[in-house]
C-alpha cells in the first residue's frame, strides 16, 4: 500500500543528501521508514485521537517543520 510513497521519499532524500541539503547518519531506508511512520502516527492521532482543537493546515505545516528541522540540524 505504501510503496509508492516510500520509493518517493528514499528518491527524494537521496536527492537531498546528494546536494548536501540534508545530513543524516541514519540509513536510507530506515530514515524513509520513520518519516512514514511519523505521518501516519500524526494523522492517527489528529483524526482518531480526537485531536481536531488544531486546523489540520497547522498540523500539517508543524509536521513538516519538525521532519524538515531534524534532517537539515546538525548532526554530531
Amino acid at each position: 500500500m505504501y510503496a509508492p510513497y516510500y520509493s518517493w521519499i528514499e528518491s527524494q532524500l537521496k536527492k537531498g543528501i546528494d546536494e548536501g541539503l540534508i545530513q543524516s547518519k541514519i540509513e536510507l531506508s530506515s530514515l524513509t521508514k520513520m518519516i512514514i511512520n511519523l505521518i501516519e502516527s500524526t494523522a492517527e492521532s489528529y483524526f482518531f485521537g480526537n485531536q481536531q482543537t488544531t486546523s489540520v493546515h497547522d498540523v500539517k505545516q508543524q509536521l513538516l517543520l519538525f521532519i524538515s528541522s531534524s534532517l537539515t540540524d546538525n548532526q554530531s
